[in-house]
């Protein structure tokens, strides 16, 4: 049987290490315009694991990268992103 310590070993403590992952992933297969993201758990230990349970926080990651299609007049352009597109897709969303 195993003990705390463990077992703690397998909460997902950030998102962004999957993430990147995947993002790494999809580049090296030539696959560039990415839109990632993900909703989940992560999980802290703020005492000791023998005595106190980890805290659950609700977290959210994403990533994009590549080129976007926007609508201009006529025809879609493609604009590469930034961090000004990723403010203003999510401005609303929080």
């Amino acid at each position: 049987m195993a003990d705390d310590s463990e077992i703690a070993a397998f909460f997902v403590k950030n998102m962004v290490a999957g993430i990147l992952d995947t993002v790494a992933y999809n580049v090296a297969r030539k696959n560039k315009d990415l839109a990632l993201y993900e909703i989940g758990k992560v999980f802290e230990q703020t005492g000791n694991p023998q005595e106190e349970l980890p805290i659950e926080i609700n977290s959210f990651a994403f990533a994009l990268t590549g080129l976007v299609s926007e609508k201009g007049f006529f025809k879609l352009r493609a604009v590469p992103v930034d961090f000004f597109l990723c403010k203003r897709n999510f401005r609303g969303t929080f």
